[in-house]
């Protein structure tokens, strides 16, 4: 008995192909192509908010996403390479001139593995995980100790910075976050409460059709009472009709599996220390 007899179309050739594969990254591509994409448009414009309430300026085009108050600015003062680059040395020719000037920290915030920077001046700080949840109901069981109000006011964000610079640490050079955010609808920021005492906080920015989660920290002497995860529900609650997601730590990323997050890649993170 013999096998039927299988047939194959002829491969195309290179001439033959009408279509060009997308990478994804094309600037005429719709940003919701993929979620990651999403998140590094919201990145670039949470960046450019947060740099430009404290007077900083920021550029996009369509390779690059940066911004620089010129000071420190925590993790804020930061580039982003807006599709993967075709020339490094180019590329990194262009951060030289962005970050030429100014004192603080600078940073480079890549979706991709990137060559070895440290020849531009450039230290690997690591590979962060991006986390994603879709939009679904939660059973986080907040804490009773945990009293959570959303800042509203200048005085509010200022009380809001001061818990965050402690508990992260940031070095500060004046403000990080300037009074002109309480007007950028985009920005939530909660403040959770110990007995009145001001001990973590969470911030959250919505854009491009996600929300993310922009920062989070807790006290050293108040970790692990529950606090983190109560405000990991408060934002959850706030938008429960767009998928969460941000850049998480190594630390905090379980808290963020058990709150149903989902690991989708590493970043590739780099810093630059300027006088």
């Amino acid at each position: 008995m013999h096998a039927a007899a299988r047939t194959f179309a002829p491969m195309s050739t290179k001439s033959e192909r009408t279509t060009e594969l997308t990478t994804g990254w094309e600037p005429d591509l719709a940003v919701g192509d993929t979620f990651l994409r999403r998140f590094v448009e919201n990145l670039a414009a949470q960046n450019a908010a947060i740099s430009a309430a404290v007077g900083g300026w920021s550029h996009r085009d369509a390779a690059l996403a940066i911004s620089d108050a010129g000071r420190p600015l925590a993790y804020f003062n930061a580039a982003i390479p807006m599709r993967p680059p075709e020339d490094w040395d180019a590329f990194m020719d262009r951060l030289a001139v962005g970050f030429g000037s100014g004192s603080g920290m600078a940073y480079l915030w890549s979706p991709w593995p990137t060559p070895d920077l440290e020849a531009y001046g450039w230290r690997k700080e690591g590979h962060p995980p991006f986390l994603l949840r879709p939009v679904a109901r939660h059973d986080i069981e907040v804490s009773t100790d945990a009293t959570v109000s959303q800042v509203t006011t200048p005085a509010g964000l200022a009380v809001w910075e001061e818990v965050a610079a402690k508990g992260y640490p940031f070095h500060r050079n004046g403000s990080i976050f300037g009074p002109a955010l309480m007007e950028d609808q985009r920005f939530r920021f909660f403040l959770s409460s110990d007995r009145g005492r001001p001990v973590a906080i969470g911030a959250q920015f919505v854009d491009f059709g996600v929300a993310a989660f922009a920062l989070g920290v807790t006290l050293p002497e108040y970790r692990h009472r529950g606090h983190w995860q109560t405000l990991v529900a408060t934002r959850l609650d706030a938008e429960p009709d767009l998928p969460a997601c941000g850049v998480f730590s190594d630390f905090s990323r379980p808290g963020a599996e058990r709150a149903g997050f989902l690991p989708i890649q590493r970043l590739t993170l780099w810093s630059l220390e300027r006088e």
